[in-house]
């Protein structure tokens, strides 16, 4: 009993990960795949392009993961700003 409400918990917790990291998710797919059709297209020694999807997802995460981060975070420091009528800033 104890280890589903441990798991029911975190789960609450993960939420927010897991929306912040969608978007991410979504468009690291779609630019690896856009660069890998690129690669053997310019390529006849590539058989299956997995290292420049690798690449490509790699730099793009290093890249925005920091951005998403502080927009999530400015986004929710003002929305509950408002919601709370703390002026901080």
């Amino acid at each position: 009993m104890v280890t589903i409400v441990k798991v029911l918990f975190n789960l609450v917790f993960s939420l927010a990960g897991l929306v912040m990291l969608f978007p991410l998710g979504l468009l690291n797919k779609y630019l690896a795949e856009k660069a890998r059709k690129e690669a053997l297209a310019g390529s006849s020694v590539k058989v299956i392009g997995v290292d420049v999807m690798a690449t490509k997802k790699l730099s793009t995460s290093i890249m925005l993961y920091p951005v998403l981060c502080f927009g999530f975070s400015g986004f929710f420091f003002y929305v509950l700003g408002r919601l709370t009528d703390l002026h901080l800033l």
